[in-house]
């Protein structure tokens, strides 16, 4: 859990500056996985940054970072998130949460 709050807050200070809100594009996997509950408080509580989501889906997300709607998204297509960025409309890709599968 140390590592996804070291590379969520990365992601938070990368596109804060010195905001002090963020608006966070998320997918519904990552806010239904209650993560969002209990990290946004110790990253605001660090930071002084209120981190604001909109939790829809990677189809949705992506066009608000296109429009500039949003500071950062988290979403779950690698293969989308590559074609963002190689759009020109993103800085950096970070992987800070992944599936394992055993089978």
């Amino acid at each position: 859990m140390t590592t996804f709050l070291g590379g969520l807050a990365a992601l938070v200070y990368a596109t804060a500056a010195w905001a002090e809100e963020v608006k966070l594009a998320v997918t519904t996997s990552f806010h239904n996985s209650g993560l969002s509950d209990n990290l946004l408080p110790a990253i605001e509580a660090d930071t002084g940054i209120d981190v604001q989501l909109l939790v829809l889906g990677t189809g949705q997300a992506i066009p608000l970072g296109w429009a500039g709607d949003v500071d950062a998204i988290l979403v779950n297509s690698r293969e989308a998130e590559e074609a963002f960025l190689s759009s020109g409309y993103g800085t950096h890709r970070r992987e800070i949460i992944y599936n394992i599968s055993f089978f």
